[in-house]
């Protein structure tokens, strides 16, 4: 059964307000994403997850699994590794064009999961590779996380009035915020605020939602056999093209110079495609673990 509360540090509460390109899903997203998985772990990778995480003082994948958000200061070579930025009007991923020098999210979930695998590596080593593949094995099944249109850094450039909340004048609200966060937002009946303290009411709601996620998928999805992190982006490539921009931004057209209000009409056509998305992000990193980590 999947935990009823979710132990999340101050720090990823706070996270959820800041600005930048390499945000996927709100610390709740993640959250639930984290909870779909481990929901669907075997008891030996969940020993070994319990193992490597101990090395923190930590027992579950969501409270880990917006770290790399918090630490993009301190490494910021690894900002390129949430995303994937194939052009909105193209039709495959290709690695030359898409992701020079291995960096995207493509390639960093390769790499991560290589290292995870690796029993000869340095526990240190190993849950640090298991960190980051939480967030970005979530991170690429953002639609928004597999595109880009014009040079908007994956909808940041879009400015967004979302149900009138128009976000601050430091930080305006972004197409790209309304897919990390908004959407489930909305749907869940909570708001992610920079607090002092962790929003629990935020994390409260993430277990339940991940627990009503999972129970409407329970047959699990077709797709989630997909082990190729490149299938996964060009999915979320495809969302964006189909439900997040048209009505927004035609594809190859510059973001419009006033806010694009958006409201009921579209958030009812943009929770289906987030819910399928998480659930997909859960079943998958369950399964890439599973495989890492399991009996040998």
């Amino acid at each position: 059964m999947l935990r009823r509360t979710l132990a999340v540090s101050t720090a990823l509460a706070v996270l959820a307000m800041l600005p930048g390109r390499g945000q996927a899903w709100g610390v709740t997203g993640h959250a639930i994403i984290a909870d779909i998985a481990e929901h669907h772990l075997t008891p030996a990778t969940l020993d070994a997850v319990h193992a490597l995480l101990s090395e923190e003082g930590l027992e579950h994948l969501d409270q880990v699994a917006s770290w790399p958000d918090t630490i993009r200061k301190e490494r910021p070579e690894a900002s390129p590794w949430h995303y994937v930025d194939i052009p909105l009007t193209e039709t495959a991923y290709v690695a030359d064009r898409d992701c020079k020098n291995g960096d995207c999210a493509v390639e960093a979930i390769k790499r991560f999961t290589a290292v995870l695998t690796d029993r000869g590596q340095p526990a240190a080593k190993r849950e640090e590779a298991l960190k980051f593949l939480v967030h970005f094995v979530g991170d690429i099944q953002q639609p928004l996380h597999g595109t880009e249109n014009a040079g908007d850094h994956g909808g940041n450039k879009v400015r967004i009035t979302y149900f009138g909340d128009n976000g601050t004048q430091q930080y305006p609200l972004s197409l790209h915020w309304v897919w990390d966060t908004s959407i489930i937002e909305h749907h869940l009946g909570i708001k992610e605020e920079p607090l002092s303290q962790p929003n629990l009411e935020a994390r409260r709601a993430a277990a339940i939602a991940a627990t009503d996620i999972d129970h409407k998928f329970a047959k699990g999805l077709p797709e989630a056999a997909i082990a190729d992190p490149a299938v996964w982006a060009m999915e979320s490539h495809d969302a964006a093209k189909a439900v997040v921009y048209p009505g927004v931004v035609a594809p190859g057209a510059e973001a419009p110079a006033s806010p694009v209000i958006l409201g009921e009409a579209y958030q009812k056509r943009g929770w289906p495609v987030v819910e399928r998305r998480l659930e997909l992000g859960g079943l998958r990193l369950a399964a890439l673990l599973n495989k890492a980590l399991g009996t040998p």
